[in-house]
């Protein structure tokens, strides 16, 4: 893992190509990676979330179920994918 990334379960993975990844992410099971989606070094991502296609999570980031937990320096990406969540369930955005 010290280059690479992680799909803890393959089968249950979706990722659409052009996707790019830094080194040390997890994907986790029930997670869809849109095409052209970048994902930053040492994020997790997943269970039950969904990156956007052309969307972007910076390094470090920790995504589950379409909430994002933040850290300190980036709040932006999380808002963005709460407001995708409550939309695909018809409840905003």
């Amino acid at each position: 893992m010290e280059s690479g990334v992680t799909i803890v379960a393959p089968e249950l993975t979706w990722i659409e190509s052009g996707s790019e990844f830094g080194a040390e992410t997890v994907l986790q099971p029930f997670t869809f990676i849109g095409r052209a989606a970048r994902i930053g070094a040492r994020c997790r991502i997943g269970p039950m979330a969904v990156i956007a296609r052309g969307e972007q999570v910076s390094d470090g980031r920790a995504i589950a179920g379409n909430l994002a937990a933040a850290d300190a320096t980036h709040s932006g990406p999380v808002d963005r994918l709460a407001r995708m969540a409550m939309a695909s369930h018809g409840r905003g955005a």
